[in-house]
């Protein structure tokens, strides 16, 4: 008998386009007992940023477990997974844009980026319950003046790119609607 593949939803937009709300809601729904996976990639290096994890902390609730980032081991995320996902009825990655950003501090060439890119990717391809995966579009707007603004969103798209092509939906936040880019139906 074949084993049905769990969804694995990307889901991108601009900022404060609802694409955090919007996951947060989807990966409520997944069906299941248990706690879903809150992956956390943002590192609170400054008020606001804490301000805004608080924020979010508060609109998640206790139906969360949520796995804080260890500063400088991004590229091993995709070693912990498979104990991190064991028993949850969902994980929620939010954001890829905050893992490439850490992940270029600390592997700025970008073959071995890509590579621990892949990693991240397959191995939450693999897991047993729905992925939802949140990221920033940074390629519509102006091109950075700076050079690492311009690797950083390159990078980026890099990433967005693998994410949607591994996705079973992928789904594009503007204004906080919902625009299906891959698939059948809105998740």
């Amino acid at each position: 008998m074949r084993r049905e593949v769990p969804p694995f939803v990307f889901i991108s937009g601009g900022c404060r386009s609802g694409k955090s709300a919007y996951a947060q809601a989807l990966a409520e729904r997944c069906p299941g007992q248990g706690q879903a996976l809150f992956l956390a990639t943002a590192h609170l290096r400054d008020e606001e940023l804490r301000l805004r994890a608080a924020e979010h902390r508060r609109a998640r609730g206790p139906c969360w477990r949520v796995q804080e980032p260890e500063p400088g081991r991004e590229m091993e995320l995709w070693r912990l997974l498979p104990a991190l996902a064991r028993d949850v009825k969902a994980v929620l990655l939010d954001s890829l844009t905050l893992w490439a950003s850490a992940a270029l501090e600390v592997c700025p060439d970008s073959k071995t980026f890509k590579e621990g890119c892949v990693r991240l990717l397959d191995a939450l391809r693999t897991l047993p319950c729905p992925v939802i995966l949140v990221s920033d579009e940074v390629g519509l707007g102006l091109a950075p003046a700076e050079p690492a603004g311009r690797c950083f969103r390159d990078a980026l798209g890099l990433v967005n790119q693998e994410a949607a092509r591994r996705a079973t939906q992928a789904v594009f936040l503007l204004h906080g609607l919902p625009l299906l880019l891959k698939g059948d139906r809105l998740p």
